[in-house]
């Protein structure tokens, strides 16, 4: 049995990286998806007011 303490600590730090990972992404995402939809925002709204801004 103690010869798998070290493969099973190997496999709990991958699942976990992976965890980060996917969470960091999703994060990340929705940082990039906010960022654009204030750009759009601004963009329409000066395209919409004749860029008097």
């Amino acid at each position: 049995m103690v010869k798998f303490i070290p493969l099973i600590l190997v496999l709990m730090g991958f699942v976990t990286f992976a965890v980060a990972a996917f969470g960091f992404s999703v994060i990340a995402g929705l940082l990039t998806t906010g960022i654009e939809l204030v750009l759009l925002g601004i963009t329409t709204g000066v395209a919409l007011n004749g860029g008097q801004r």
